[in-house]
């Protein structure tokens, strides 16, 4: 994994609004879904990605942020069918979310800034 120098208070800031845009998708109702997924996306491929570029929970992430994505197109009737997959998909993105977490804050543990 390639690894680069890390401002730790801008890092925390950074998990911090992915984390809190992750777990707004748990109450976000369709037509704000699309919007969220966006945000979400932004929070982790202009600032998290880049430090963890490389890595196996890089793609975990990406792929989970991909699969969530669909959610947003679904129509009204279809959106009320996939709610056990929604459920699903947030339970593993909330998990992939903090593995990410984990192992960019044991890698500024380790390596130092």
């Amino acid at each position: 994994m390639e690894m680069r120098e890390i401002n730790v208070d801008r890092l925390a800031g950074e998990i911090l609004k992915l984390d809190r845009g992750v777990e707004g998708l748990a109450t976000a109702g369709r037509l704000l879904m699309g919007q969220q997924i966006r945000m979400i996306n932004y929070f982790y491929n202009d600032m998290i990605e880049p430090q963890i570029r490389s890595s196996e929970e890089a793609y975990e992430m990406g792929r989970m942020l991909r699969a969530i994505e669909k959610f947003s197109g679904l129509d009204e009737t279809r959106w009320r069918q996939s709610l056990k997959a929604r459920k699903q998909s947030l339970e593993i993105m909330r998990t992939t979310t903090e593995i990410v977490v984990r192992r960019l804050v044991r890698n500024v543990i380790e390596r130092g800034n």
